[in-house]
């Protein structure tokens, strides 16, 4: 595999706008889903009792809550990696690993637009966690 070289500017700006785009999807994901937590399962399903019927039926409603609150978290994390690579972008450092300092590869980049580590770097970091 060819030594990747820094990104040049018409690289830089193809990537601001993948990342742009992906960033507004994420923005309607997030507010879908906070309109889904704001209703409970119950009014979804049409039923505007106050109270459910079931005890099950209140763990269910729970646990729907919960998965909801769970993909809300990591998609916000997500959203913020993504607006800090703008600010790499803007700041000229996008697609540099922040552990050894070399050129991140297009195709990871394009695979993972918020990259912030080349694969070698990645793959120690979590080495040392394992």
């Amino acid at each position: 595999m060819p030594t990747p070289t820094k990104l040049l500017k018409k690289d830089l700006n193809k990537f601001k706008v993948l990342i742009e785009k992906e960033i507004e999807m994420i923005r309607k994901e997030l507010r879908k889903t906070e309109e889904h937590i704001k209703k409970s399962p119950r009014e979804d399903a049409g039923d505007l009792s106050a109270y459910s019927i079931h005890l099950a039926d209140q763990g269910t409603d729970t646990n729907e809550t919960e998965k909801l609150l769970l993909f809300r978290g990591k998609t916000e994390k997500y959203f913020y990696k993504l607006e800090e690579s703008l600010n790499k972008i803007k700041n000229s450092t996008y697609g540099i690993c922040a552990g050894c300092g070399k050129p991140i590869s297009k195709e990871r980049l394009k695979a993972v637009l918020c990259a912030s580590y080349c694969i070698k770097c990645k793959q120690e970091k979590q080495n040392s966690f394992e």
